[in-house]
């Protein structure tokens, strides 16, 4: 015998992983508020060069836009130096 499901279970089941997903998505976009990056510069890192150092002969990541958590998170949240980016 299966036991099966009601469509309150269901339901309940379906609400808890949109919310899994939803949380997942915020966190996702505050680290990367904290590190300065967009997504594409997440995704697409190792096409850039102005991400990689090298040292001791290893290619190492580095952000040249990371001024530190708190910074970074004022900046975006606050302040924004729109005549910059023109």
């Amino acid at each position: 015998n299966i036991p099966s499901w009601s469509s309150h279970q269901w339901t309940i089941g379906s609400i808890v992983s949109l919310h899994q997903g939803i949380a997942f998505l915020l966190a996702n976009h505050l680290y990367l508020v904290a590190v300065n990056m967009t997504t594409n510069e997440m995704i697409n890192s190792y096409r850039y060069d102005h991400f990689w150092e090298v040292r001791n002969g290893h290619k190492v990541f580095m952000n040249p836009f990371n001024k530190g958590v708190c910074r970074n998170c004022f900046e975006f949240w606050w302040y924004q130096d729109r005549s910059a980016q023109a």
